[in-house]
């Protein structure tokens, strides 16, 4: 796995000077694995890479978020990098700022919840 993750990388940030990768976080889909790349320069990314060989999943995601980008007035990140076509799939974005709704999410209420969508 560490050189799928080191293609990937090569491929998704060329000529990057990376820092630090955050181990994989939990994947709501099986067959994910999403990556916290930061950058020397104080930026960070997301890599989601593909550990089951299939990529479908992966060019949905792409597309959505293009296209989310293009025609939506909602923040969603912004795709950076994305390779469909052959081995190692992944997706590359850009990190949002602000705090992830799934750190006030677990512990709302209902009433809660409803207000923050």
């Amino acid at each position: 796995m560490e050189q799928v993750l080191s293609d990937a990388l090569e491929r998704a940030f060329p000529d990057r000077n990376i820092s630090a990768i955050d181990s994989p976080s939990e994947s709501q889909h099986p067959g994910n694995q999403t990556y916290r790349i930061s950058f020397a320069s104080g930026e960070e990314s997301f890599l989601k890479l593909v550990t089951d060989g299939g990529s479908r999943r992966i060019r949905r995601a792409g597309a959505v978020l293009q296209y989310l980008n293009t025609h939506a007035e909602i923040r969603v990140p912004r795709v950076l990098s994305t390779r469909v076509q052959s081995e190692p799939y992944y997706l590359a974005t850009a990190a949002l700022s602000g705090e992830p709704i799934v750190t006030r999410w677990s512990g709302a209420s209902p009433s809660e919840r409803e207000s923050m969508l």
